[in-house]
């Protein structure tokens, strides 16, 4: 959708309310942007570059260049630890799906009380995306305290994209 309104932007036939729809858009990925860079991106560079010194943590970091990779190569614990999150992580990723497979499967077959199933296993699943649409429509949106309203006081024009069509 983003290459489909820079095409439209960028040729001829761009409105001006295009160009500003765009440009809110981006208003509103760039919060989003810098908690990605400043939480999981500088954290992940700052841990590979680390990975090749000697450090406690309160004194100078040394390098020490493939050290802690040969340590580490030659260590039981490591190894045992790896083993176990390869099995964790496979049991948490396929022990989910077979029960939802086999619970899928018994409402096709079984009527009676399956009723009651999707509701219980349901209900939650909506509850949460009512609770994040009421979040983002009465903290975010609003037009007094969220941040559209922010922006606005600020002299920057931005539309609730919430109430237009």
């Amino acid at each position: 959708m983003a290459r489909i309104l820079l095409k439209r932007t960028s040729s001829s036939n761009g409105t001006s309310e295009e160009v500003e729809r765009l440009k809110m858009y981006r208003l509103f990925l760039l919060p989003t942007m810098i908690i990605n860079v400043a939480v999981i991106f500088i954290p992940a560079i700052l841990t590979i570059v680390l990975a090749f010194y000697r450090w406690d943590g309160i004194s100078e970091p040394t390098f020490i260049g493939l050290g802690n990779f040969e340590r580490l190569w030659d260590d039981r614990i490591f190894w045992k630890a790896l083993k176990n999150n390869i099995i964790w992580t496979a049991l948490f990723l396929t022990f989910p799906i077979i029960v939802g497979l086999i619970a899928a499967s018994l409402m096709l077959t079984v009527r009676r009380g399956s009723t009651l199933f999707q509701v219980i296993y349901l209900i939650p699943l909506i509850i949460s995306a009512v609770i994040t649409a009421r979040v983002w429509q009465s903290m975010i949106y609003n037009p007094q305290s969220g941040i559209v309203g922010l922006l606005n006081r600020f002299g920057i024009e931005v539309y609730d994209p919430l109430s237009r069509t």
